[in-house]
């Protein structure tokens, strides 16, 4: 009965305004302590993380990001290069901007900044908790407890480890500022509730929203979400919220309109170039439903914590039908409390809408899963464990336990530090394995094997010089991601299994076309080298062909097909490419030698001169250029210059038989028929199978000298 007239009298406020908190006065230095809590708790959890380097992608955010060079530059900030975090987040990117000009690429500032706005956003959700659990609707053992229940929410959510990836990794500063929006949209709005400047905090919150809007994509639910929280919170229903502050929830439907735009002008594609990672929606969801449950396993239990969770694999509904039941149920009852237990409900409704935009059917085909994701569904999660723990505590304190009244304070206090305190020591043990990319690379592959985790350890092994392992991870990562067949094939080149390497290449070719002809250039180089190295030139020319058919100034393409025409004896076609090399490289000596040898069997001896006389003035201690730059002066009638280069070359190459052998020549040439014959024994004792010398000999004995 006693529920019943509880529940009609909740019904007569329906059409009331807003109900405001109750008054907290005296309070003041509560919260204070309450807010150095979640300061301190949170900076010892994360003070171990300071330290770490750049990984993954926030290379790609920071030090190759060249928009953040100067925060003034606005043209610049909002448009960093497609496809990296910032890419259509402006408000991140200056935040970015802004660490850069303090401080370059160092990254203890990008750190600090990080876990400066992790814990703004424990604040933001222990002012909101408080406040809620202020509302005269809240249940009364709750509403009794609330600032306590509010600081346990906000503690054990600031310290736990599921939100590691988050303050750790720089390029999810993407998440944090967008969480921090959302709750601070919130927050506002409940303030407008009983503040005297209520438009001014009304303002406040919508601002936030749309600043949130340009910080993430997820801040899409945020009005949605804001409606659903005033129907159950401030409201009996949804109607009455909208009767009352339609005027707010208007203005908070037009930040989706600064998002629509970043969505149109910076789209986010999903499968970045892949044409084997397009997916079906339907599939993605598959995916999302083993993801999910662990991320909630994660929430409770958080020993098994991940960061590459690799790319979607084709699930149906037969692989993971017990994932699907589990979450359809817990999303049933969820339902079903919006209904019986809105105030229940809501924290459940929260933690789906907030987790939908990157975990249902909008396919992240290249990263099938991210604990930063449920960064913000778990601070409902939290709010919805810690308040129902609460419940239960009271009642036990009532019912069960007989210790003194004065003694439960304390015993709840000593069982939040401890819970509070496991989870500061499981995120810091976290923290220690960000200390190298390897290391998380090797963790994801340990506790959720996937060929994207191999491909990505892969990587990092070969990075690290540890080749032979990293040809093992690539192996298993096949086939899976398309750059595993390419990272495979490298290693494989690299231990001279060339028949092996082409066979990858041309896999991941024949699977990706499009990425191969335009934007994946390295894969046809490394083709084009591999058929170089097994003598296959028709084959290595035809690919270094295609790469300029796609790039004509692809220097390497250039080197690789002047090689390839010398190696046929084809100089005339080599001449070009030589020319359009050196334009791009015209420091490489080797090049301009090898230039003047084609220009040479062409019989363009002028030219041939130039070109070695440039290798010679850029390695000027190089013996074989100067015996190139003499056959070439010889051949052009520089009797004089080619004695001068000749001596040269003898002087730095006393040992030399092609020395000896081309001053032989200009002996010869100056009429020194017996110095000649002189040079050429001399040469012929440095090496007696000098074939020109001793074919220099045949001739001088040929014209009659001694």
């Amino acid at each position: 009965m006693a529920a019943k007239r509880a529940h009609r009298g909740r019904r007569l406020q329906a059409h009331t305004p807003p109900v405001p908190p109750t008054p907290t006065t005296g309070r003041s230095p509560r919260r204070w302590l309450s807010i150095a809590a979640i300061v301190i708790a949170g900076t010892l959890a994360y003070s171990n993380s300071l330290s770490a380097p750049l990984v993954f992608d926030d290379a790609a955010t920071i030090a190759h990001n060249a928009s953040i060079r100067d925060p003034t530059d606005l043209q610049a900030l909002l448009s960093p290069p497609e496809g990296f975090p910032v890419w259509g987040r402006p408000l991140v990117n200056l935040t970015f901007a802004l660490n850069y000009a303090a401080a370059g690429t160092d990254p203890l500032t990008y750190h600090v900044v990080n876990l400066a706005v992790h814990l703004l956003c424990g604040l933001a959700l222990f002012g909101l908790m408080r406040r809620t659990l202020d509302l005269i609707r809240i249940p009364e053992p709750v509403r009794r407890r609330s600032a306590g229940t509010a600081l346990i929410i906000a503690l054990v959510w600031t310290v736990h480890p599921l939100n590691s990836e988050v303050v750790n990794t720089l390029s999810s500063r993407t998440e944090s500022m967008m969480a921090l929006c959302y709750l601070l949209a919130m927050y506002c709005s409940l303030r407008a509730v009983e503040s005297d400047h209520r438009r001014r905090w009304l303002l406040a919150s919508v601002v936030a929203c749309a600043a949130g809007m340009t910080c993430k994509e997820s801040m899409v639910t945020a009005p949605v979400i804001m409606v659903l929280y005033d129907s159950v919170f401030l409201f009996e229903f949804v109607h009455d919220a909208v009767a009352r502050r339609w005027r707010f929830y208007g203005s908070l439907a037009v930040t989706w309109i600064p998002l629509g735009t970043l969505i149109h002008f910076y789209p986010r594609r999903w499968s970045s170039g892949y044409d084997t990672a397009l997916t079906s929606p339907w599939t993605y969801l598959m995916n999302q439903a083993v993801v999910v449950t662990h991320y909630l396993r994660e929430a409770i239990w958080p020993d098994s914590l991940v960061l590459l969770y690799g790319w979607v694999r084709p699930l149906g509904f037969a692989d993971v039908w017990p994932y699907v039941v589990f979450l359809g149920l817990l999303l049933l009852v969820t339902l079903a409390m919006v209904v019986r237990r809105p105030m229940i409900g809501f924290a459940g409704l929260f933690v789906f809408v907030t987790l939908s935009p990157a975990s249902s059917i909008v396919p992240l085909v290249m990263e099938v899963g991210a604990e930063r994701r449920m960064y913000l569904p778990l601070a409902g999660l939290t709010a919805l464990v810690v308040i129902g723990a609460v419940r239960l505590w009271v009642r036990a304190t009532r019912a069960v336990i007989r210790t003194p009244s004065g003694a439960m304070p304390v015993i709840g206090a000593v069982a939040v530090a401890l819970a509070c305190g496991a989870l500061t020591a499981c995120t810091r043990a976290r923290n220690r394995e960000y200390a190298s990319a390897l290391t998380l690379a090797r963790t994801s592959v340990e506790r959720w094997p996937s060929p994207g985790g191999h491909y990505i350890l892969g990587v990092e092994l070969s990075t690290a010089g540890q080749y032979d392992e990293a040809l093992q991870q690539f192996q298993a990562a096949v086939p899976g991601p398309p750059p595993a067949r390419y990272g495979l094939a490298v290693e494989l080149f690299r231990a001279g299994r060339m028949d092996e390497a082409i066979a990858q290449l041309q896999a991941f070719i024949a699977a990706e076309p499009r990425l191969a002809n335009n934007e994946w250039t390295p894969a046809r180089m490394l083709l084009a080298r591999a058929f170089a190295r097994t003598d296959r030139w028709p084959e290595a020319i035809d690919q270094s062909e295609r790469i300029l058919s796609a790039n004509p100034n692809d220097a390497d393409a250039h080197d690789l097909l002047a090689a390839a025409f010398i190696r046929q004896q084809n100089f005339d076609a080599a001449i070009p490419h030589y020319r359009t090399l050196l334009a791009a490289r015209p420091t490489d000596a080797g090049n301009w030698a090898n230039l003047g040898i084609a220009l040479v069997a062409t019989r363009q001896f002028a030219e041939a001169v130039t070109a070695f006389r440039r290798a010679v003035e850029i390695q000027p201690r190089e013996g074989s250029f100067r015996v190139n730059l003499v056959r070439s002066l010889l051949a052009h009638g520089g009797i004089e210059a080619a004695a001068r280069e000749a001596q040269a070359a003898i002087d730095l190459t006393p040992d030399s038989a092609p020395a000896h052998e081309v001053l032989g020549l200009v002996e010869v040439a100056e009429g020194h028929l017996d110095q000649g014959r002189r040079e050429f024994e001399r040469s012929l004792q440095i090496d007696p199978h000098y074939v020109p010398a001793l074919e220099a000999l045949r001739q001088l004995s040929g014209r009659g000298g001694r």
